[in-house]
């Protein structure tokens, strides 16, 4: 019978061994690269306050809706990382798609990217490790991409992640929209009602805008009740169930929007055209009310004038009906169940509501709006 002390002596030669074997001859486990995005120094920061306007509305800020987290090429070695969200994004991670290669890669973890941060960076592959994980954690080696990179047509990404803020933002993806954002040049028709200057502020608004437009759009709340809301189209004529379900996808796969800042009036809408006065971009995480401007403007967008309810809300049996009321009923239902994806508590600067608008919140109303409201097109 082995005594106790003789086990005890069997036991540490046993892990001695084990610790030896598992050493240098043992091979490393492949793990996803961790990247982050959250200071000066790993990135900086699009929409800051002085930022050139030319900057601000190039063509290289165009973004996807449902990609607000998004990586874009910038050759075959070197991509650009950029969040177009006003929030930070946390724990998230980028996929990439190769041509060739049966599923997504891992290509980088996101512990945290700061509210529109963006930063240029090489493929970790060209210096580093070429192994890495596909989705279902299976090795793939790039090395074979190592010295060339990978070509612009044979990659393409997304990002996941299972935090609330990821799932409400990866919602957007049902959405077709581009974003881009512009100053339509004032000083070319000074009798025109777009605002004299665009801000970095008035564009950091108007990113947690269009998310939170969206997100009002895609909900349940919001697509029951427009099916079941009389419309009426521009002959005034009722639409029916099967009309409401084709241009609700229409709205779904509007595929662009060009946003800017108005004046004089609440808001504008024509084409791919749409924006927004500064009561409006001040207003809308606290205010139910500003929907009615918003749905009015994305009404005329989808082609719809001032004889439809598609803009300006009819009364039934004395109720308003149209997309405008029903727009803020839906936002009133989100609010109080706290759903938007950007609010007042996760927004990166809030100061950017904090300062009063030298204009009461609902000065320029929808009356005002009748008369002044202009047809634009694409």
């Amino acid at each position: 019978m082995l005594t106790k002390s003789y086990l005890k002596v069997i036991t540490l030669f046993a892990l001695c061994f084990f610790f030896i074997s598992c050493g240098e001859d043992t091979p490393e486990i492949t793990q996803v690269l961790d990247v982050s995005f959250d200071t000066d120094e790993n990135s900086s920061l699009m929409f800051y306050d002085g930022e050139l306007e030319e900057e601000m509305t190039s063509v290289w800020r165009r973004y996807q809706i449902g990609n607000v987290l998004r990586v874009k090429l910038i050759d075959s070695i070197t991509i650009e990382v950029a969040n177009f969200a006003p929030v930070d994004i946390e724990n998230a991670t980028v996929l990439a798609t190769i041509e060739g290669l049966e599923k997504q890669i891992q290509l980088f973890n996101i512990p945290k990217i700061r509210a529109h941060a963006r930063q240029e960076m090489k493929y970790s592959f060209i210096e580093g490790s070429s192994m890495f994980l596909d989705v279902d954690g299976n090795e793939v080696d790039l090395t074979a991409y190592r010295t060339e990179g990978i070509p612009v047509d044979q990659i393409s990404f997304t990002y996941t992640g299972t935090s609330e803020l990821i799932s409400k933002l990866k919602s957007l993806e049902s959405l077709k929209w581009e974003i881009k954002f512009h100053n339509y040049d004032p000083d070319s028709n000074p009798n025109n009602n777009w605002a004299d200057e665009v801000t970095g502020k008035d564009f950091r608004r108007f990113s947690g805008l269009i998310i939170n437009m969206g997100y009002l759009f895609l909900s349940e709340e919001f697509k029951t009740g427009f099916l079941a809301e009389h419309l009426t189209k521009n002959d005034e004529s009722v639409m029916t169930h099967e009309e409401k379900e084709e241009l609700y996808q229409k709205l779904l796969y509007k595929s662009y929007f060009k946003c800017g800042k108005v004046a004089k009036v609440s808001g504008l809408g024509g084409g791919a055209v749409l924006g927004f006065a500064e009561h409006i971009l001040r207003d809308y995480l606290t205010k139910a009310a500003t929907g009615s401007v918003t749905a009015h403007e994305v009404g005329h967008t989808l082609g719809y004038n001032h004889s439809s309810n598609m803009t300006y809300p009819i009364k039934m049996d004395g109720v308003n009906v149209g997309i405008s009321p029903l727009a803020v009923r839906v936002m009133n239902i989100l609010f109080e169940e706290n759903r938007f994806p950007i609010t007042l508590a996760n927004y990166y600067l809030a100061e950017d509501f904090q300062e009063p608008s030298s204009q009461s919140n609902m000065e320029i109303s929808f009356q005002s709006h009748q008369l002044k409201c202009a047809e634009i097109h694409k």
